[in-house]
């Protein structure tokens, strides 16, 4: 017998394609069904993305009342829904989703349908356990008070569990990336299929490590899965698998269509919301100092009370005209799902930080992973502190040397200390190596909640326009 396994994967709310796709995989597995074949269908996370307005300004319910209404088996959350949804609207995400949910290594509340310890399904006397892990970052998901522990340690006790509970045939599935699957597998994960996501691969074929296939299908839309279980007896031979790609001018699925205008009102209301007033317009520029980045780095260390705070322009992609701006507006130009990190560091490592901010092969490499939403890193901006540096004409790649950090007209000594608030693609990312990073601590508040703030006060817009690094000019009066 053969089992059909549907299954989607990083949508991040690109809620038009979906629409598409969803209409080629119900009539596929209305198809599969209608000639007796078995088909379970999986959606394996990130299915949310709150750069999307809709997915943004709902917190999430649009997408939970997608899935609800394409009537998936089961689901696996993702690092977009677990750390860009605050803790109670995640609940109220899943409770609308009504989708039972494969996380085996997170905990939820009693109205929310979970399988901690995976299922079992019987399939013509066949026993097929289930079950789901999700990426785990401790540090976040603690500051948020997500239920959340090892996925690791997790997916080799219930993948055992299932067995010794009866399972035939066993399967995973993970929101931890491809290289971790991988890895599991080859160290004799007993599961005979790992259905993945997180780290968006198009895994045109099933993909085989010791004892076990993986699959993946893509991002946003763009393709879904068909993977069939081929058995004989109670024993896997095969598993095969393909990409079905979406068509772009196939008609959208009517039900997505509904569930999408039913809160594109709801979610106007939130975006046209007035936050603050310009009386000109707040330039950014991604290679020079931006004001409306320095105006966030301002409310950084306001916000959390550091001695200093740190921010790379690519975090904010456009600058704003005069006038009123709204919500909309700021989500326009600051998409990132990005949280500050707060720490510790000497002055000696600041000035080592801020080298590799200002040099231009940073400046303009491109940005991937960690929740940056932006095209190039961007230079770094700071708050708190006044830079003087000076080219390093002897350095290959626009290097800059720091002269000396001022704060509150002191020039700083290299071995104090102080406190720091810089952002998680900073504190993550293989650019910067130069912290630590057992010795931060995660706050709340997104980038785009930072900046709202910070527009409601009309002071902190005119001292964002105030420069804070001079590059060759010792004078200090003129940035560049």
């Amino acid at each position: 017998m053969n089992l059909h396994v549907l299954h989607t994967n990083d949508v991040h709310s690109d809620l038009a394609m979906y629409a598409r796709l969803t209409a080629s995989l119900t009539s596929l597995r209305r198809a599969l069904r209608a000639q007796g074949d078995a088909v379970l269908t999986f959606e394996i996370g990130d299915h949310l993305d709150r750069i999307h307005p809709l997915s943004d300004a709902t917190r999430g319910r649009v997408n939970a009342a997608i899935l609800r209404a394409v009537q998936y088996d089961g689901m696996v959350l993702g690092n977009n829904e677990t750390l860009t949804l605050e803790k109670e609207h995640l609940h109220a995400y899943l409770r609308a989703a009504k989708t039972p949910v494969f996380c085996s290594n997170m905990t939820f509340p009693d109205r929310i349908v979970s399988f901690p310890q995976g299922r079992l399904y019987d399939v013509n006397g066949i026993k097929f356990g289930v079950f789901g892990v999700t990426v785990f970052y401790r540090a976040i998901m603690e500051a948020l008070g997500v239920d959340a522990f090892d996925a690791y340690e997790t997916a080799w006790r219930v993948s055992a569990s299932l067995r010794q509970r009866g399972a035939d045939v066993v399967i995973m599935l993970s929101h931890l990336g491809l290289a971790v699957d991988q890895s599991l597998a080859g160290k004799g994960l007993p599961v005979d299929l790992i259905v993945g996501g997180h780290t968006h691969h198009f895994l045109q074929a099933s993909v085989k490590r010791g004892d076990t296939w993986i699959v993946q299908a893509g991002k946003q839309g763009i393709a879904y899965g068909h993977t069939v279980v081929c058995l004989e007896g109670k024993r896997v031979v095969n598993v095969t698998s393909q990409l079905i790609y979406t068509d772009r001018r196939a008609l959208q699925d009517p039900r997505i269509v509904r569930e999408t205008a039913l809160f594109a009102k709801e979610a106007r209301r939130e975006l046209d919301k007035v936050v603050g007033y310009l009386r000109e317009p707040l330039c950014h520029a991604q290679f020079g100092e931006s004001h409306i980045v320095n105006l966030l780095c301002d409310q950084m260390r306001r916000e959390f009370v550091t001695d200093v705070a740190l921010l790379n322009g690519g975090v904010i992609s456009a600058s704003l005209r005069d006038g009123e701006i709204a919500r909309r507006d700021l989500l326009a130009i600051c998409g990132t799902p990005m949280r500050a990190v707060l720490l510790e560091m000497d002055v000696a490592t600041l000035c080592t930080f801020i080298e590799a901010g200002l040099a231009m092969e940073t400046i303009s490499k491109r940005g991937f992973g960690f929740g940056f939403r932006g095209y190039y890193i961007g230079r770094i901006h700071v708050s708190g502190v006044e830079v003087l540096a000076e080219s390093d004409g002897s350095v290959e790649g626009g290097r800059v040397r720091v002269l000396e950090i001022r704060k509150d007209g002191r020039a700083l000594q290299m071995d104090e200390t102080i406190t720091a608030a810089i952002c998680e693609y900073l504190a993550l990312s293989p650019v910067y190596t130069h912290l630590n990073p057992a010795r931060y601590v995660y706050t709340r508040p997104m980038m785009r909640e930072l900046l709202e703030r910070a527009f409601a006060q009309e002071s902190a817009v005119e001292a964002a326009r105030v420069p804070r690094v001079y590059v060759d000019c010792a004078t200090g009066k003129e940035d560049v």
